[in-house]
């Protein structure tokens, strides 16, 4: 049995790998506060040297300046305290404890401690109840068990237990045409809810797993790249997004047409975990594109999102 994986060091493997994360952020703020500080320096120093009335002129543009500077450094500084600008309706997620006051067009899922405030397009989802075998034996097919790291990624993530989960499904799906691994792609949402110890707390432990099954997704497909876009740890909550970008896929998106080879081809995941009392909630999500931010599937996955309400209970 493989010893079990040192979240410290998962943890320093991942942020050392996707340092730009960080990086990013900061060298805009920077980037942009120099820009502004020295486009104001050069307007004074050219007034001193402009008549009265282009005085006037920059003094004006230079107001303009400062007022945009001040726009842009509040904007920065909302970026910074969501809890993920793409997806802002996730940041406000907090329990409810009455799920009957949602409304007459809520749907009620109370085994796995959610609740949506309307039911989601059949048209765009269909839901159904599976365990996570049965749904990573679609992606996979034999390779789950077949492949050493799968497996035990797979273990991890799924502490040896079967109960069901739910899973909306997207009705888009694709095959993989040129891959032993990975067999097949659709959009996806998938809910579980375990119980825990009074006091306990098993969200960092929920996301080190999904960190850890990324690695050997990531080691069992060597053209496969996970780069981390978002991730965020409070007491009660936990949250990841990212993305597998693969390289040469053969991908087959409709069975009238050819299958079609792509130079790059990516799948963005999110992982969030929500505990409450007694249970905590594991909510997935997973969207395979072509263009990365652009893809049709991204506002039915944040309509999702915004209706989604986490129900606490206490027995």
């Amino acid at each position: 049995m493989a010893s079990e994986p040192n979240e410290t060091k998962l943890l320093l493997d991942f942020l050392l790998a996707h340092p730009t994360a960080i990086a990013t952020l900061t060298a805009s703020v920077v980037a942009i506060a120099t820009s502004y500080a020295a486009a104001v320096a050069a307007g004074w120093q050219a007034a001193n040297y402009l008549n009265k009335r282009e005085i006037k002129d920059n003094e004006r543009r230079i107001d303009d300046l400062n007022v945009q500077h001040q726009r842009d450094l509040t904007s920065i500084k909302a970026q910074v305290t969501a809890l993920d600008e793409q997806f802002p309706s996730i940041g406000d997620i907090d329990p409810i404890v009455d799920p009957f006051n949602l409304g007459e067009k809520a749907e009620r899922y109370s085994d796995f401690n959610i609740a949506l405030t309307e039911r989601q397009p059949s048209s765009l989802w269909v839901l159904e109840q599976k365990s996570l075998k049965e749904i990573f034996s679609e992606w996979f097919g034999s390779s789950l068990t077949d492949d050493l790291n799968l497996r035990e990624g797979y273990r991890l993530i799924a502490d040896d237990h079967e109960q069901l989960c739910l899973l909306w499904k997207g009705t888009r799906a694709v095959s993989v045409e040129n891959n032993e691994v990975m067999k097949k792609m659709y959009p996806f949402v998938i809910v579980r809810s375990i119980r825990h110890e009074a006091g306990a707390d098993p969200t960092t432990e929920e996301l080190f797993n999904f960190i850890y099954w990324l690695q050997m997704w990531d080691k069992a497909m060597p053209n496969a790249r996970f780069e981390i876009i978002k991730m965020h740890r409070t007491p009660n909550k936990a949250y990841l997004r990212g993305y597998f970008r693969f390289g040469g896929l053969t991908i087959g998106e409709n069975s009238m047409r050819s299958a079609r080879r792509y130079h790059e081809y990516f799948l963005m995941r999110q992982i969030f975990v929500f505990r409450s009392d007694i249970y905590t909630t594991i909510i997935s999500t997973g969207l395979p594109n072509r263009d990365l931010v652009t893809d049709s599937y991204y506002q039915p996955l944040k309509a999702w999102w915004e209706a989604l309400r986490i129900i606490k209970r206490t027995v």
